[in-house]
């Protein structure tokens, strides 16, 4: 399991359809987490004779992110609508100033929740699973 947290400059949203189409840059996110998920490879067993695995297969890598932003109103993106609707979107990162340029491709919002901290500060976490995540060229 790759875990990945990183220093980001710039973070935007694509949404291609919907009231909130359009590209969004989010200025109020605090931090993003990427955690990819790869099973590796594993034995093809089969009922043969020679009771012998056959080959191999390669699992599928997983992508969650999870985005902490400050909730302010009206909101930079509706998260809740979003996971209502079953939006698919896309997500642009940009690590450090000027640094590599991220896509994260087909992602669907999961789980949005709200939590205060002991001096009242509130925070959405936004958990999001992705199909892809590749470094654009």
């Amino acid at each position: 399991m790759a875990r990945e947290v990183v220093d980001v400059a710039f973070v935007e949203v694509s949404i291609p359809t919907g009231p909130q189409s359009g590209n969004t840059e989010l200025q109020e996110l605090m931090s993003i987490d990427i955690d990819e998920t790869d099973p590796g490879a594993e034995a093809v067993k089969t009922m043969r004779r020679r009771r012998r695995a056959i080959g191999f297969k390669r699992g599928v890598p997983e992508f969650e992110l999870s985005l902490e932003v400050k909730p302010v109103n009206p909101p930079e993106i509706n998260w809740l609508g979003l996971k209502q609707q079953g939006t698919l979107f896309q997500l642009f990162y940009e690590e450090n100033d000027g640094g590599q340029r991220f896509t994260v491709e087909d992602c669907l919002v999961t789980e949005v929740s709200k939590t205060r901290n002991a001096e009242g500060e509130a925070t959405d976490t936004i958990t999001v699973l992705a199909l892809d995540h590749r470094l654009d060229a």
